[in-house]
């Protein structure tokens, strides 16, 4: 489960088929308003069951919508994972990133590690974004070499399961101009 969180970070921030990994930052940057992946939990209504979803999200205007879902495609599917200096480099920003969290947000983390023992959806948000993915990183990062092949492995393993077209749910917000066109882009 946690290579769950080192898979929304990783997407966007290494290199694919068709951009290395500062092009498609600009790629981003140019065309959308920004591109967002997470892991988010549901709760199913009238139940105690939830449901973990991975998500992809971004925001563009009308006329940049194909090359949103140009740029999803790419990194979703033609992501490289096994640039592992790359990697590595991402694990080693994760890993500050989560630290600067917790300092400054210690009451939060406190709580959802609190909550982490009595319920099930609070236990995996600490899986993929509390002290227990914190945990699985810096012990990758640290073990690196003895890692890094099962890290990769996951990773592309992952991404296989995931991102099909039978696994996949749509949401789309926008005025009826912005709806044209959209079943042949799907």
């Amino acid at each position: 489960v946690p290579y769950l969180g080192i898979l929304t970070e990783v997407l966007g921030n290494m290199n694919t088929d068709h951009y290395t990994y500062q092009e498609l930052t600009d790629e981003v940057n140019l065309y959308t308003g920004g591109l967002r992946t997470a892991v988010n939990i549901y709760g199913l209504q009238g139940s105690d069951t939830y449901k973990p979803r991975f998500e992809m999200s971004g925001k563009v205007l009308y006329s940049k919508v194909p090359k949103m879902f140009e740029l999803f495609e790419d990194i979703l599917l033609h992501t490289h994972f096994d640039d592992e200096k790359r990697l590595k480099e991402i694990l080693a920003m994760l890993k500050s990133r989560l630290l600067m969290k917790f300092q400054s947000s210690g009451h939060t983390t406190a709580a959802l590690r609190a909550m982490s023992y009595s319920s099930p959806s609070a236990k995996l948000k600490d899986m993929t974004n509390g002290i227990e993915f914190y945990e699985k990183i810096a012990y990758i990062e640290e073990h690196f070499e003895e890692e890094k092949g099962r890290l990769v492995e996951n990773l592309k393993s992952l991404a296989r399961l995931l991102f099909r077209a039978d696994n996949m749910m749509l949401s789309y917000t926008a005025a009826k101009e912005g709806l044209q066109d959209m079943e042949t882009m799907i």
